[in-house]
């Protein structure tokens, strides 16, 4: 429903509802809606099972790089970032938990044990720096 049509049913104009609803809400009505889409976002993102595209999509968007514009305005960081940050919670209260790397690799998250030693130490794998 646009604000449009709910101007027509209370007998309002257009413009006389966008100012009511900020003045009551204390946000216009399209920042409320982008609040609470990201909201639910933010809920699909930090149960981890869907993935950010079909999040995207379930919140409206055609273009995830639009999501995600929307996403950071809303929350501050990323979608990605969110579902990370989640995940590494999740992870701390069990023995592993994701920590960032500093230099060259900042962005790849790695495991480390609760003592913050690398599960991988002493391994002579090329698989496992």
């Amino acid at each position: 429903m646009t604000s449009k049509q709910v101007g027509s049913l209370l007998g309002l104009g257009e413009a006389r509802i966008l100012r009511l609803f900020n003045a009551e809400v204390g946000m216009p009505l399209r920042r409320y809606l982008l609040v609470v889409r990201m909201s639910w976002a933010a809920e699909w993102l930090k149960a981890g099972v869907l993935p950010i595209k079909t999040i995207a999509s379930d919140c409206g968007y055609t273009e995830v790089s639009n999501f995600y514009r929307d996403f950071k305005s809303v929350h501050g960081t990323s979608p990605m970032q969110m579902r990370l940050t989640q995940m590494s919670h999740k992870l701390r209260g069990g023995k592993w938990h994701i920590a960032s790397l500093e230099g060259p690799h900042a962005s790849s998250p790695h495991l480390v044990t609760a003592t913050g030693t690398s599960p991988y130490e002493g391994l002579t794998s090329d698989l496992h720096p």
